[in-house]
């Protein structure tokens, strides 16, 4: 079979760019030997790191076909009821987190045990319970099955993130988000990210560009403590300052440092803006998250947040992009709205 032959510190971005040509086999799994990764291809690839087209003799081993949490609940569910019960789970790291409706709770153990069967990346499952509260935007869980901790490793973007869902923020739908930005980081940019969490924007960022300066701002204490885990979990050790503090206490001392400030906050962030657009350097990049809805326009409610906060601070801006991160409800999604100071 042919396979595309990288160094293993390049296999993440051969792989993303694989991903994106639809070009990877769907059917067989990458494997390493040496300080090389080779991936199974399906036909003519162009990527940007050194690499060469290899006949291998080497088997691939073909991809387990895994159940959709549908397809499980079809055993146990009548077809009529499955609409009105969970259809999807957010997976971190090894965690399976389940959203059951009241009416499904009865058979919330019969679920769990049939995912963490038919799953095996699956160690521990949780049922979420209410919304997130408090001033470290937590969630209660309720264990279901498998290992009872909340503490795992997440992988994305080449990273690893180390978690305590029951201690920290962390929300995995921000994947995309995190490597979108991480890609429009210049050389020698100074990165300021607020509300930074257990610190997976800073270290995708750090990951992505060599020469990036970043520091990450959390009020959290168990956040803290594991973004500095992270820092050294990814050996970005001296690349990412992990800072303890109040964003706007931070801001007013320190904003005009960063080239680039992140403001992943959607719930809540609006309350932050004026702190941030007041306190930020001329020619600033600004990355502000909110919740859209789509009634309304879908980014009216957040640019009209920016273009009110630059107008009352007497800053000019210019909006770069808008884009919709995830959604969130029905008819809601997060989204971001990139802007610059221009004064």
């Amino acid at each position: 079979m042919l396979a595309l032959k990288v160094e293993k510190h390049d296999a993440e971005k051969a792989r993303q760019q694989l991903l994106q040509q639809n070009a990877l086999s769907k059917e067989s799994k990458a494997f390493r030997k040496g300080n090389f990764v080779f991936f199974p291809i399906t036909g003519e690839v162009k990527v940007s790191v050194p690499h060469s087209i290899v006949k291998t003799k080497e088997k691939f081993h073909a991809v387990e076909k895994t159940k959709s949490l549908k397809e499980l609940l079809a055993e146990i569910i009548p077809e009529n009821q499955l609409a009105e019960t969970v259809s999807s789970y957010e997976l971190v790291g090894s965690i399976a987190i389940l959203e059951i409706p009241q009416k499904s709770s009865g058979k919330k153990k019969q679920i769990a045990k049939l995912l963490l069967k038919n799953n095996k990346r699956v160690k521990s499952i949780w049922r979420k319970i209410g919304k997130r509260k408090g001033t470290y935007r937590l969630r209660s869980f309720e264990w279901l099955a498998g290992k009872k901790s909340l503490v795992t490793t997440h992988r994305e973007n080449g990273c690893s993130i180390k978690i305590d869902l029951g201690k920290v923020f962390f929300n995995s739908k921000m994947a995309n988000q995190r490597l979108r930005i991480a890609k429009l980081v210049k050389n020698r940019e100074k990165v300021l990210v607020l509300f930074a969490g257990v610190g997976p924007f800073a270290v995708v960022i750090a990951k992505q560009n060599k020469k990036a300066a970043v520091k990450a701002v959390e009020l959290n204490p168990h956040a803290i403590k594991l973004m500095k885990e992270n820092v050294a979990l990814n050996k970005l050790e001296g690349r990412i300052g992990p800072i303890h503090a109040d964003v706007l206490k931070f801001m007013k001392k320190h904003g005009k440092w960063a080239d680039r400030i992140l403001m992943p906050l959607a719930f809540g962030g609006n309350a932050f803006l004026p702190s941030v657009v007041q306190d930020a350097a001329k020619g600033a990049t600004i990355h502000y998250f909110a919740i859209g809805n789509e009634r309304d326009g879908i980014y009216a409610q957040a640019l009209d947040d920016v273009a009110r906060t630059c107008t009352k601070a007497k800053r000019r801006f210019k909006t770069l992009n808008k884009t919709i991160g995830w959604p969130y409800a029905p008819r809601q999604s997060v989204v971001v709205i990139d802007f610059k100071l221009m004064n």
